[in-house]
């Protein structure tokens, strides 16, 4: 979608900006980050996010950034016994605080 109008007061285009800024941070760090944007079902109306890879580790999957702020990882393994275990440390390193130990539950 062209983003023109944006300098003409379109809010909506406007309100995409914290994306954008977002996205170029990203890019600071290394990642890839390109923002996608959907059509919505009323009439000149978006929904934006921002699709983030590694491009040294694109097997880490991919993370969607939604306008809302929604954050989803798009991770793919098989659910056998290495997969299980690959899934339980990417989540467990994603969510836990640096130093912080983790409760063991057997």
């Amino acid at each position: 979608m062209n983003h023109a109008h944006a300098g003409n007061g379109c809010a909506q285009c406007m309100s995409s900006e914290p994306l954008r800024v977002l996205a170029r941070r990203l890019e600071s760090r290394g990642l890839d980050a390109r923002v996608v944007v959907y059509p919505g079902g009323v009439a000149d109306e978006h929904v934006e996010e921002i699709v983030i890879t590694n491009p040294a580790a694109r097997e880490r999957g991919e993370i969607h950034v939604g306008d809302d702020g929604g954050i989803m990882w798009e991770y793919f393994a098989e659910l056998d016994n290495a997969g299980l275990s690959r899934i339980l440390d990417e989540v467990t390193n994603a969510l836990r605080s640096p130093g912080v130990l983790l409760r063991r539950i057997r």
